[in-house]
């Protein structure tokens, strides 16, 4: 049977914890993103994954459109909707519908996905009763979603249900309304045919009714179809067929079709006949170790959603078939013939090699590449995908990884993926290992010995996995052994007992309901997404900081967690909204419910989004699972380039042609200097471009493809070991930098000189101002020692600001990778090695101050606090002229020597101070201080408290006192006998 998943808490962790913080998650958004997709096709529209189907003898096609939460009709070619349920945010379609028949043209009935009502209408739609149904039994798997539309009426008071977990067909009386069991053996799964006490079944699904009355039953993993007569024998039928029925339907003539379940292919077969639908070359067979064989677009994804045709005056016999996954409805001729298709437009399942059609098998993860492609993980595949969205490569996985819930890659280009309650590895040569058991258990040690309960989300920090282990309620770390192919398993954090959680708990103490995801920033931040107290828990990888809550309210269970290069946090729940995690705060980012719009973020729909990540170009990427879709959201985000592993990592997956992308464009360099500009004071804007395959280019970009727009802080550039990440358009390891900016030289007001040196591997060049240049623009005589490669003396005013352009050509094929490759010094007294050195970022300012002469900043103002029990949330004004801002406060354990470093933007610095609870109730003082390369400001003061923990008494739990059972004694007297307490009779009485 395949997996389902249903999107609720862990029963026994379902509880909601008491808030000491106000932590909810704010509805309103500053502004909108347009909303577009990346790659895929077809999606939800009309509908969205649609389950039962029913044709009335008027010729109305009747379908459960379930995540739409209504039933649909198809009148003459037309959809519209016959009715509706309530709509759940959150994603639960339990109550939603999933099945529907049509005993007559005014008779409609249906039932919702949990089998526990059925509903009853007429033509118009009204509502005429409901039922509820009640099983006879206790039942191994109560709660379960049924999913398939096994429901029929037939015309002898009697409505029927599959119940594919107890392996039995119920019987509603229509009368009455009790429900019995009309066939099969409640829990007992197995192959017998008999009466209603006797015969047993093996995955029941779909459901029919003949003429006569009789009930057929898709027996999926009986391989057969089952008739049982209206007295409940039940018989198998000759059904010729070679896998999974799923379902069955009744032509005029009281012959019998059956559909395939989706992964054995597009097969109709009838009965005594053969198959008149075959399109198993497409199939998604799998062999005992879980490899796919599933190749291009399938006719049809098959459900029990299948209906003829059959009781109207003139009966065309025409095949209507639900296609869930495709979102469509799809009409065959009785010989096999597609005929025509209503809801999605096209196909998004199943497989492509090199293709123009992008689809997809429920995408679920999504890889940025440091060439600007992608790697995008669906069920059993691992496809390579340009810039632009088209399917370069399709990787089909050796082992299941289907349905998984968590997938990572290490930079070794090693592959991960959580399947039940094992981490399953694929290395880079092909091979398998597995960390775990399929057994349960919380267990640490090595591979082997290892144990998780159903771990999911998976995080990489500093080559270890974080993973979060659901069912065990912690977050437990991975790493891998030497260059072993075993691994050590720890518990990194949670102590496994559910104890309420909180808003505030310390690393000892810290328990989780049901973490699922998990996410770690470039600064060491982890994340982490807890499904059962619907919250986002922040703390630190590199230990020491108490866990907290910074956002709370998804409104549905969390289906994925990123974060960018600042810091910033995106996570998406399965309902179809995307939230935003910023200073501590969530809000609302994008997503209407479930559905595929596109647009800017307030009417964008998702049908459950996965995959959350940010590419090369500031864009959020999001795996529309259900819709088969990459989306994409235009932030103009940091990208998170913790993501981009070496290219080598990813080789096995990539198509070995290279990705052509046409680079930067002008209004993508615009963007990101603006961004850079924004959000650095120092520095000077560096753009890379794909330089031209000959030994010295010209210094022009012309006709280059732009790669990479970042900043460089200090010019101790060593990449003879970390080679250039190939940005846009990078597809060789030729580049071309230009730096460009302001250097504020110092001594202020002094008329002085410096040395300037440069040190590099290939062609160099360096002007400042408009006359001071530096020329080595050739490839011969690179990485000298001291004096280097080219000097020369620079005379200049101080604290005046100077235009400074550099060029550096390098091209990484050749062998002189050897030490720096770009070095560019400075010495205060000219011939002097030992005055020699960097010159510091605070130097570098990637804008003009306004002033000609830099002066020292003056403090900074307007200090705005928040404070919780585990941050002081700072933001102060900064001077145009300042170019850093630092914090001390030596109460809080930041001293002067190693003070914060405030992250500079618009005019204003933010600070976070970390606080753990043993400083609780602790006065301090906040000391901050500008700077620029010509001074420093004097101390801004700013006194805080930080708050006690306020703490709510453990509510005493009253034992419960079971009363005391008094022995009794029967006593006769008279021949009247009566009961005493105790062991004896009283006088006079004898024991009876």
């Amino acid at each position: 049977m395949r997996p389902h998943h249903k999107f609720t808490a862990i029963a026994s962790v379902a509880i909601l914890t008491t808030s000491l913080l106000t932590v909810m998650t704010q509805q309103a958004q500053a502004a909108t993103y347009e909303v577009s997709t990346l790659s895929g096709q077809g999606g939800s529209g009309e509908f969205a994954e649609p389950t039962g189907i029913s044709v009335a003898p008027d010729g109305t096609v009747y379908v459960a459109d379930r995540d739409h939460f209504a039933i649909k009709k198809i009148v003459n070619g037309s959809t519209s909707t016959f009715t509706t349920t309530t709509y759940m945010e959150n994603g639960d379609v339990n109550n939603s519908f999933c099945g529907v028949y049509a005993l007559t043209s005014d008779d409609i009935w249906v039932s919702n996905c949990l089998n526990s009502k059925i509903y009853r209408f007429n033509r118009s739609g009204s509502l005429l009763r409901t039922y509820s149904v009640t099983l006879p039994f206790t039942s191994k798997c109560s709660g379960c979603i049924d999913w398939i539309a096994g429901l029929a009426v037939d015309n002898y008071g009697g409505i029927f249900l599959s119940d594919e977990h107890n392996q039995v067909i119920l019987r509603i009386d229509q009368v009455s309304g009790q429900t019995t069991v009309h066939a099969g053996i409640p829990g007992v799964r197995g192959n017998a045919d008999g009466g209603p006490k006797v015969a047993t079944f093996s995955l029941p699904r779909g459901l029919d009714v003949d003429s006569k009355g009789n009930l057929y039953v898709a027996d999926q993993w009986n391989n057969s179809v089952r008739k049982i007569t209206p007295t409940g024998t039940v018989t198998t039928l000759n059904a010729n067929l070679t896998h999974a029925p799923v379902g069955v339907a009744i032509d005029s003539t009281d012959s019998i079709f059956v559909t395939s379940e989706w992964w054995v292919g597009s097969i109709i077969t009838k009965l005594g006949v053969g198959r008149i639908l075959d399109d198993s070359a497409k199939t998604f067979g799998q062999s005992n170790n879980g490899a796919n064989k599933l190749t291009g677009t399938v006719t049809f994804v098959g459900n029990a959603g299948f209906a003829i045709d059959s009781r109207g005056a003139n009966p065309t016999n025409n095949f209507f078939v639900t296609d869930g996954w495709n979102h469509a409805v799809k009409a065959f001729s009785s010989s096999g013939k597609l005929l025509s298709r209503y809801g999605a437009g096209a196909d998004g399942f199943g497989v492509t090699s090199a293709e123009s059609n992008e689809i997809y098998m429920f995408p679920n993860f999504t890889f940025p590449i440091s060439d600007g492609s992608y790697l995008l993980v669906d069920n059993f595949t691992i496809r390579h995908v340009s810039f632009s969205g088209k399917v370069l490569k399709v990787t089909r996985l050796e082992r299941s990884c289907e349905w998984s819930n968590g997938v990572t890659f290490t930079p070794d280009g090693t592959f991960y993926c959580a399947q039940g309650n094992q981490i399953l590895v694929r290395f880079p040569n092909g091979t398998w290992t597995t960390i775990g058991n399929v057994n349960e258990g919380r267990v640490d040690g090595n591979s082997a010995t290892a144990r998780f309960k159903l771990p999911e989300g998976m995080a990489v920090y500093n080559n270890s996995i974080y993973v979060a282990d659901i069912g065990n309620g912690q977050i437990r770390k991975i790493s891998r052994i030497g260059d072993s192919t075993d691994f050590q398993v720890s518990t990194f954090l949670g102590t496994g007992v559910w104890a309420g959680g909180g808003d505030v708990m310390s690393r000892a103490k810290a328990n989780f309901a049901s973490p699922t995801r998990v996410t770690i920033d470039p600064q060491g931040n982890m994340y982490i997404a807890d499904g059962g107290v619907d919250s986002i828990y922040r703390t630190s990888v590199e230990g020491g900081a108490d866990i907290t809550r910074v956002g709370r309210g998804l409104g549905s269970w969390p289906s994925s967690i990123a974060s960018d290069g600042d810091g910033v946090v995106y996570v998406a729940a399965w309902g179809g909204k995307v939230f935003k995690i910023a200073s501590n705060s969530m809000s609302f980012l994008a997503g209407g419910g479930i559905g595929n719009s596109l647009g800017n973020t307030s009417v964008a729909k998702f049908n459950r989004p996965t995959g959350l990540s940010i590419d090369l170009k500031g864009q959020l990427i999001i795996a529309d699972r259900n819709n088969q879709q990459i989306k994409k959201i235009l932030l103009n985000a940091t990208p998170n380039f913790t993501t981009s592993n070496p290219l080598s990592a990813y080789s096995a997956y990539m198509s070995a042609a290279p990705v052509l992308a046409p680079g930067l464009t002008a209004e993508s360099d615009q963007i990101f200097t603006a961004r850079l500009i924004a959000t650095n004071q120092t520095g000077l804007i560096a753009r890379t471009y794909q330089a031209p395959n000959t030994d010295t280019p010209a210094r022009d970009v012309k006709g280059l493809n732009l790669c990479e727009v970042s900043v460089e802080k200090k010019f101790d550039l060593n990449w003879g070991y970390s080679p250039i990440s190939y940005g846009s358009g990078c597809n060789s390891k030729r580049f071309l930098v230009n730096y460009k900016g302001f250097i504020t030289m110092p001594d202020a007001g002094k008329n002085t000189s410096r040395r300037m040196y440069i040190s590099a591997a290939g062609g160099a060049y360096l002007k400042i101002g408009e006359s001071f240049v530096i020329d080595k623009w050739r490839e011969d005589g690179g990485i000298a020692s001291w004096p280097y490669d080219a000097n020369k003396v620079f005379e200049f005013v101080g604290g005046k600001q100077y235009p400074i352009d550099i060029w550096y050509f390098k091209d990484q094929n050749s062998s002189s990778t050897n030490g720096a490759t770009l070095k560019i010094m400075w010495s205060t007294a000219p011939g002097n090695q030992s005055t020699t050195s960097f010159i510091d970022e605070k130097y570098f300012s990637p804008t003009k101050s306004e002033s000609a002469e830099i002066v020292a900043p003056a403090s900074p103002s307007g200090p705005s606090v928040t404070i919780n029990l585990n941050f002081i949330n700072l933001k102060v004004k900064v001077p145009n002229n300042a170019t850093s801002v630092v914090l001390y406060a030596p109460e809080f354990g930041v001293t002067k020597a190693k003070p914060l470093i405030g992250k500079i933007k618009a005019g204003l610095a933010t600070f976070e101070v970390a606080v753990s609870s043993k400083f609780a109730g602790k006065k301090g003082v906040l000391q901050l201080v500008t700077g620029n390369a010509v001074g420093e400001s004097t101390p801004l003061k700013v006194p805080v408290t930080v708050p006690k923990v306020v703490t709510k008494p453990v509510p005493k739990v009253k034992p419960i006192v079971k009363p005391q059972v008094q022995q009794t004694v029967s006593c006769e007297k008279g021949g009247i006998k009566r009961n005493f307490e105790g062991n004896d009779c009283p006088p006079g009485y004898t024991r009876g």
